[in-house]
């Protein structure tokens, strides 16, 4: 969980950052990242400016839908117009778990 606050303060942080703040190895941080990423919107970017990256977005206790739910909406969606699609169009966005 640790690993978690400190993204939440960085939104972004390399590996060996994370190695050097807890003094442990690259492959327990990896093992840290897999297991948050399956409960938080964290992914792992590969290159010069790589690293972890938490989604700017995400603010602890954030529930998003589910993607049943995402997928009853957007079939719902196909049958409205105007403001109304534009609503559900946005609740989407803000509650779709980012990918």
């Amino acid at each position: 969980m640790e690993v978690l606050f400190v993204l939440l303060r960085r939104r972004h942080v390399k590996i060996s950052e994370l190695q050097a703040e807890f003094d442990v190895c690259r492959t327990s941080i990896k093992q840290d990242i897999q297991e948050l990423s399956r409960y938080f919107p964290i992914r792992s970017v590969d290159g010069r400016y790589g690293g972890i990256i938490l989604d700017k977005d995400y603010k602890i206790g954030m529930k998003y839908l589910t993607e049943p739910q995402v997928i009853l909406l957007e079939t719902i969606s196909a049958s409205l117009t105007g403001d109304e699609l534009i609503l559900i169009r946005d609740i989407i966005k803000t509650f779709k778990k980012p990918s």
